[in-house]
């Protein structure tokens, strides 16, 4: 549906950000999908199959989050040239990404 917004309207922009949105949906249906199954097995008395499902719903959610974190870390230098030329803004951002995306490894 999201997807499908996008293209009635003529904006780029909105069809990038409904493209963002999709992605973030489909880490939700996983995520929703896996606490249904986890918890039926639960119910059915079923633990390693609990265990299976919570691994199948972990390695992407874990894999997304250590590929944009290792994705931003590397190109730390070349995005703060995109908000500006002054070496005193271009350090505070480097220390600043370098600290987001040490505390994204770190809340996994």
């Amino acid at each position: 549906m999201t997807i499908l917004i996008s293209y009635f309207c003529h904006s780029q922009v909105f069809r990038v950000a409904s493209i963002i949105a999709t992605l973030y949906t489909i880490q939700n249906a996983i995520g929703s999908a896996a606490i249904t199954r986890v918890s039926n097995a639960l119910g059915a008395g079923h633990p390693q199959a609990t265990q299976l499902f919570v691994y199948a719903a972990m390695t992407p959610a874990v894999s997304n989050a250590i590929l944009i974190s290792s994705t931003i870390f590397l190109s730390r230098r070349i995005v703060g040239y995109i908000f500006s030329n002054r070496q005193d803004i271009l350090v505070n951002q480097n220390d600043r990404t370098n600290f987001v995306c040490c505390h994204g490894r770190m809340s996994l």
